[in-house]
This record gives structure tokens, sequence and C-alpha cells, in this order.
């Protein structure tokens, strides 16, 4: 994990995007470090329709472990759910921020 001086501004960069699958309108998260990663405060956005997700506070994701977050329609049990018809269309990118607003990563494919 890699951090700066102030613990409180730390950056998280073990969390990267697995899949985007505009087609079942879910988007995966994989935890790659060794510890367990709190999710309260991120964020994650839709570039093209400007559409946002924030993640539940309690949420974590565990070491090597994945999160995926669906839209309605699509959402199975296990999954978060947010709370739209459809967010990820044709050419959009998606991107996780942390919770001070720092880009964590980004998915066009």
């Amino acid at each position: 994990m890699q951090t700066v001086d102030d613990p409180e501004n730390s950056v998280n960069t073990n969390l990267s995007f697995s899949e985007l699958d505009r087609e079942n309108q879910k988007i995966t998260i994989r935890n790659n470090g060794s510890e367990a990663v709190l999710m309260d405060g991120h964020i994650l956005f839709s570039k093209r329709g400007g559409e946002f997700f924030r993640f539940p506070d309690g949420t974590q994701v565990l070491p090597g472990e994945y999160i995926t977050v669906s839209c309605r329609g699509t959402w199975e049990d296990g999954e978060l759910l947010w709370d739209e018809d459809k967010v990820w269309k044709k050419d959009d990118s998606a991107r996780l921020y942390d919770p001070n607003f720092i880009l964590l990563d980004e998915i066009s494919k």
C-alpha cells in the first residue's frame, strides 16, 4: 500500500477494476493487497453519464477478494445494488475514487 506522511490522507493503490460488464450492468473491483480495505467514502463514477455510487459504510473488500456493484434488474445476492436501471453506456468509462477524491483506477473496456 502506498501512503503519504499523513495517515488520514493515505492512498490505497491496492484496489483495481477487474471487469466492466456493460451488457449486464455490473462492475467488479479486486483488492490486490494483503490487508482488507474499508470502502467507507469510496466513490464509483460513470464518466459519460455522470452518475455516482457511494459505497455503504462498513463495506470492506478482503485481500484477494472481489466486490461487485450491479444495477437494478441484474442484481444478484451478494452484490451491492446501484439503484439505477442502466448506468454503463457504450464507450463509458468507470472511475474509482478514494474518500479524498483521489483517482485509484479507471476502466473503459
